[in-house]
């Protein structure tokens, strides 16, 4: 029954979001169980946090692909990606530079 007219699918945008949700919140536990977070309750609710926005533009970019905005789709998820990954290296590079002491205090005696 294929009218040639984009119908949106409630079911299939919630499989993006709760899929979305899930590779965040692997990502995270991977990173807390590497990093041995100092406070693992903020941590937690980070990503929570993290994992519901992602949720959002998953959901957004199924919409968009439902209803044949193929490009714009690919645009979002290209960018819940890229955000990803960012935040992945941001965290990282801020722990890391967490766990060396300043020059300075380093410097004096």
């Amino acid at each position: 029954m294929d009218d040639g007219v984009a119908r949106f699918r409630w079911g299939i945008a919630a499989l993006h979001a709760v899929a979305a949700i899930g590779v965040v919140l692997v990502v995270t536990v991977v990173m807390a169980i590497a990093m041995e977070v100092a406070d693992p309750e903020r941590f937690g609710q980070g990503a929570g946090r993290l994992a519901l926005f992602f949720a959002f533009g998953a959901f957004g970019a199924s919409w968009l692909a439902q209803m044949q905005w193929k490009r714009a789709a690919i645009a979002v998820r290209l960018v819940l990606v890229a955000l990803l990954l960012g935040t992945v290296i941001l965290v990282v590079a801020l722990d890391a530079r967490a766990g060396t002491p300043p020059t300075a205090a380093v410097e004096r005696p």
